[in-house]
C-alpha cells in the first residue's frame, strides 16, 4: 500500500459534482454501489448517474467474487448507471471493458496497461480494475449498471494477481488530484460511446 496522496472518493466526488449532466449519489459508506443504484435508478429528468462510495461492506464482483478495498478512500468504488431506450446489446460486456482500457491508456499512455477479457483491467499483467455490469428494465426504460473498481493507493489483501495504479508498475506517488479527473474525464466520455454503441441494431 502506497501512501495516499489524496482520497479517491473526495477527488471523484468533486469531479462528479461540476458534471451537470451526471445524477449524483455518494456516502462515505455503503453496502454496495450496485446495490444501491439498483434501488434508487435514476431521477425522470435525468439519464446519467453515478454512484461513489469511500467503502464498501459488501462488495460484489462478477459471479460469486467479491471486491474488498483496504483503507478508506484508497480505491475508486464506484458504479455508474446510464437510462437507454432499447435492451442493451450482447455486446455491452466488451464494450465497456474496452472503454475503460481506452479511458486508462489515454489518461497515462506510458503504463504497461492490457484487457483481460471481457473487463478486467490489468496494470504489468496484475489486476488493477474490474467492472461489474447489470442491467434491468423499469417501466418503458432499461438500465445498465456498470459497476467499477480501482486499486488506486493499494492492493485488496491476500490476493497475489492484483496491482495497484500508484504501485511500482504504475505512477508511484506522482498521482495528482488533476491527473485522476483527467482520468474521470476519459471514463465518462469512453462509457458515454459505449452505452450509444450497445443498443445500435
Amino acid at each position: 500500500m502506497t501512501t495516499p496522496g489524496f482520497d479517491i472518493y473526495r477527488a471523484s466526488r468533486e469531479w462528479a459534482i461540476d458534471q451537470s449532466d451526471y445524477h449524483l449519489w455518494a456516502e462515505l459508506e455503503v453496502n454496495s454501489t450496485n446495490t444501491q443504484a439498483k434501488s434508487d435508478l435514476l431521477p425522470e429528468d435525468m439519464d446519467k448517474g453515478l454512484f461513489l462510495a469511500q467503502h464498501q461492506t459488501q462488495g460484489r464482483g462478477r459471479g460469486e467474487h467479491s471486491w474488498s478495498d483496504r483503507g478508506k478512500g484508497t480505491a475508486l468504488l464506484s458504479t455508474w448507471v446510464f437510462r437507454l431506450r432499447q435492451s442493451p446489446q450482447h455486446v455491452t460486456s466488451p464494450l465497456f471493458g474496452l472503454a475503460l482500457f481506452s479511458a486508462a491508456r489515454k489518461t497515462w499512455n506510458s503504463l504497461p496497461f492490457s484487457l483481460k477479457a471481457p473487463n478486467d483491467l490489468l496494470l504489468d499483467g496484475k489486476k488493477v480494475g474490474g467492472l461489474l455490469i447489470e442491467s434491468l428494465n423499469h417501466g418503458k426504460d432499461y438500465f445498465i449498471l456498470i459497476g467499477l473498481g480501482v486499486n488506486v493507493f493499494s492492493i485488496p489483501e491476500n490476493i497475489a494477481d492484483a496491482n495497484c495504479l500508484t504501485g511500482e508498475e504504475g505512477v508511484g506517488n506522482e498521482l495528482s488530484v488533476n491527473e485522476w479527473k483527467d482520468f474521470l474525464n476519459h471514463l465518462s466520455q469512453e462509457f458515454t460511446q459505449a452505452k450509444d454503441l450497445c443498443v445500435r441494431d
